[in-house]
């Protein structure tokens, strides 16, 4: 049984569905990577594994599907009867921040993502990210360029993110300067 045909079986089943998958290839070319993410895996990681990564992936995989379950949960209950909320404040499109260790990294992500999706999306340089997060509220997601020759800045600004993302307040656009 190929990757893809193992990945389709477990994805089509009700009780494979919501699990998420990641890929473990030798080889993760991009063919292969790509044939794997459209067959429904959830990520294709090379081997040999390196523990950190492999687990905080695992951990935000996890989370994703906590989330997509959370919703889905709001969903079902909003259609109850005496259980739905209130739509307002659930309307605002997601917010990303790309950060980049050189700025037109990060403007480039952004401007050729934001022509096909539409959230709000904001590039920084890795070292004005750090520098700025305490005047921008906090995104929903975060993308993280890494050098490969000096990957300690965004190691820096990931450890920071980590340290305030759970502390930190939205205001009440949930994407501008603090007020």
């Amino acid at each position: 049984m190929t990757r893809a045909a193992f990945t389709r079986l477990v994805k089509t089943r009700s009780d494979g569905a919501a699990v998420p998958l990641i890929i473990v290839d030798n080889q993760p070319t991009h063919v292969r990577r790509i044939a794997a993410l459209q067959a429904g895996a959830d990520d294709v990681v090379a081997s040999p594994l390196k523990e950190a990564p492999f687990l905080a992936r695992i951990r935000c995989l996890l989370r994703a599907r906590d989330t997509v379950q959370s919703l889905r949960l709001h969903e079902t209950a909003a259609s109850i009867p005496g259980l739905a909320e209130d739509a307002l404040g659930f309307d605002a499109p997601s917010s990303v921040v790309f950060a980049a260790p050189h700025r037109a990294d990060a403007v480039n992500w952004s401007a050729r993502l934001k022509l096909l999706a539409p959230y709000r999306m904001r590039a920084f340089p890795i070292g004005d990210m750090v520098r700025s997060m305490s005047l921008y509220a906090v995104p929903d997601a975060f993308v993280i360029g890494v050098a490969a020759d000096s990957p300690d800045d965004s190691l820096r600004l990931l450890a920071e993110i980590r340290a305030r993302v759970h502390t930190a307040g939205r205001c009440a656009d949930g994407f501008g300067p603090r007020r």
